[in-house]
C-alpha cells in the first residue's frame, strides 16, 4: 500500500512538473489564419495592414478551404500586416509558412519584430530563410515549416522546426513597434501560405521553454492529448 502511494505521488509530481514547464511561458497573441488579418470579425485581434493605395486586402490575399492565408503578391503591390506592441526588446514570434515563389529583395516575404530603433526581419525564400542583413539557412520552404524568431536585446536566434538555425543580431533601424509579416516590397513578387502566426513579448523563448504552437494544439485543458480542429487542420 505504501509503495503504491509512493508511485502515485511520484506520478503526480511528474505531471505537475510537466504542466508547469508547459505553462511557464505562453503565447500572448494567436492568429490562426482562418480570416483575413484585417477582418473586423477578429475584433481586438485585427491586424493593421499596409498596402498599395487603391487595392483591397482581398485583391492579394485569400483564406483557403484548409484555413490558410494565401498571399499572391504581383508586381507593384505590397501587403503586409502589423500588430502593434509596446516593447519588443525581448520577444518571440513564430509562424508556420511555406513559400512557393519569390522574386525581389529579401524582405519581399518576411516575418519579424520591429522595436522602434531596431528591427529584426526574417526574409523568406523558396530555398532558404535569411536574417535580414545577416546569415542564411538552407531549407526547402516550398513545404510547410515552423519558423521562430527570438529576440533578446541585441541577440537574435532563428529556429526552423524547433532546431536552432541562425544566431545573429538585429538588422537595422526604423520607427515602428510591431510584429510584422506578409509581402513587404512593391518591387518584388511572391506566393506564400501562412498557417498561423503567434507571438509573445514576455521574453525570447526557445522551443524547449515555449513549445511550438502546433504541438500545443494537441494538448487539452487538462493536459490530455486530444484530437482537435487545429490538429485536423494541420494534418490535412
Amino acid at each position: 500500500m505504501i509503495r503504491m502511494m509512493v508511485i502515485l505521488a511520484s506520478a503526480l509530481l511528474t505531471t505537475l512538473t510537466w504542466t508547469h514547464e508547459i505553462s511557464a511561458a505562453s503565447w500572448d497573441f494567436i492568429y490562426e489564419c482562418d480570416k483575413l488579418p484585417d477582418d473586423p470579425a477578429l475584433k481586438d485581434k485585427v491586424w493593421e495592414v499596409y498596402k498599395t493605395q487603391g487595392i483591397a486586402t482581398s485583391d492579394v490575399c485569400e483564406i483557403t478551404a484548409k484555413k490558410e492565408l494565401h498571399i499572391t503578391d504581383p508586381d507593384n503591390k505590397v501587403c503586409f500586416f502589423m500588430q502593434p506592441v509596446k516593447n519588443a526588446e525581448k520577444a518571440t514570434v513564430e509562424a508556420r509558412v511555406k513559400v512557393l515563389s519569390q522574386s525581389g529583395v529579401g524582405y519581399t516575404i518576411l516575418l519579424g519584430i520591429e522595436d522602434g530603433a531596431i528591427y529584426t526581419w526574417l526574409d523568406l525564400f523558396p530555398d532558404r530563410v535569411q536574417l535580414d542583413g545577416g546569415e542564411s539557412h538552407k531549407v526547402d520552404m516550398t513545404d510547410y515549416h515552423i519558423l521562430r524568431v527570438a529576440r533578446d536585446g541585441n541577440d537574435v536566434t532563428i529556429y526552423v522546426d524547433d532546431e536552432k538555425a541562425i544566431q545573429g543580431q538585429p538588422g537595422g533601424t526604423g520607427d515602428r513597434k510591431n510584429i510584422i509579416f506578409g509581402a513587404g516590397s512593391t518591387a518584388g513578387t511572391g506566393e506564400h501560405y501562412w498557417d498561423y502566426v503567434v507571438f509573445t513579448t514576455a521574453g525570447a523563448f526557445s522551443p524547449k521553454e515555449l513549445p511550438n504552437f502546433l504541438s500545443m494544439q494537441a494538448i487539452g485543458s487538462r493536459g490530455k492529448v486530444t484530437t482537435c480542429w487545429g490538429t485536423l487542420k494541420h494534418q490535412s
